[in-house]
């Protein structure tokens, strides 16, 4: 599917599974099993967190458009507010500075908080995305496919198409002198150095064979039977450490397993900027965290 059908989707299901976390502000008694605590409750679709190593929280009520703090002992304080209809996510922070981003029908970027309580524009991802659009180039849907199976599919099935001009900044990080940002809809990793993207890191097509299982489940006529779909890949995370760059994914189309499990997480190394695939198999997977000791945990959506 293009991209902003499917991340329209694909994020109204987590808000919808976010909007059921906790009730009440507690600092004390476990909550859902035991080790976990309610630290923070009635937010509404919380998709992002950041934490610092004194335990203060970051969190992004995404779709209520505004970014919470949360301390340790204390009720949540809301240090941002977009407005209407303004999307607010992306949030990591390092050495006190918060970054996260904003997502509207005119805007698209990647905002910073300092120490004191300033908050400046960072980049516009969404106008670098109209300017360069990276992977206008890259061929997604069936790449060889007759005209005849074509004209059989449903009216706006994006049967083949070209990368489309679509930006959704969904995850941050910081690490080896650049801020790193995970855009959702461009299918791409920016990097950003001294207030200017600098880089676009492309993630490669997952191709994806169609089973007549798989058709039927989607509305595909039978002559696309055993054809190759070439789907987007939709970068959710990225994460600096241990010298590279992790990054989960989920794949265009439906997140449900009809077509198979189909999200990945790559490694990227930040000097020659080339994704490798590192482990697949996932459904849903719309975050990642990674130990010091290079081992990396990649939650499915249904885990949310």
């Amino acid at each position: 599917m293009k991209s902003t059908i499917r991340m329209t989707g694909a994020l109204t299901a987590l808000a919808l599974a976010a909007a059921g976390t906790a009730v009440a502000t507690t600092t004390g008694a476990s909550a859902a099993g035991a080790g976990r605590t309610i630290i923070a409750g009635h937010l509404v679709s919380p998709l992002t967190a950041a934490i610092t190593t004194t335990g203060t929280a970051y969190v992004s009520q995404n779709f209520a458009g505004s970014l919470v703090k949360i301390r340790p002992g204390h009720s949540p304080q809301t240090i941002f507010q977009a407005p209407k209809g303004v999307e607010v996510g992306a949030a990591s922070v390092r050495e006190g500075v918060v970054t996260f981003s904003v997502t509207g029908k005119k805007r698209q970027a990647v905002l910073q908080r300092d120490k004191a309580g300033h908050v400046t524009t960072v980049a516009n991802v969404g106008a670098y995305e109209k300017r360069k659009n990276p992977d206008s180039g890259v061929t997604y849907g069936f790449r060889d496919i007759k005209k005849a199976c074509a004209s059989k599919f449903p009216k706006g099935f994006p049967v083949k198409y070209k990368g489309i001009v679509d930006s959704h900044p969904y995850a941050t990080d910081s690490g080896f002198g650049s801020l790193w940002v995970a855009d959702a809809a461009g299918n791409d990793i920016l990097r950003i150095e001294n207030g200017h993207i600098t880089d676009s890191i492309l993630l490669p097509p997952v191709p994806i064979k169609i089973s007549a299982k798989a058709a039927k489940a989607n509305h595909v006529p039978a002559c696309a039977v055993g054809l190759t779909y070439w789907f987007e890949p939709v970068p959710t995370d990225v994460e600096a450490a241990h010298g590279e760059l992790y990054v989960s994914a989920l794949t265009g189309g439906p997140e449900d397993n009809s077509l198979g499990k189909k999200s990945r997480v790559y490694t990227i190394s930040p000097v020659n900027a080339e994704p490798e695939l590192l482990a697949k198999g996932f459904a849903g997977a719309v975050g990642l965290a990674v130990t010091p000791e290079a081992t990396s945990t990649c939650p499915s959506s249904s885990a949310v």
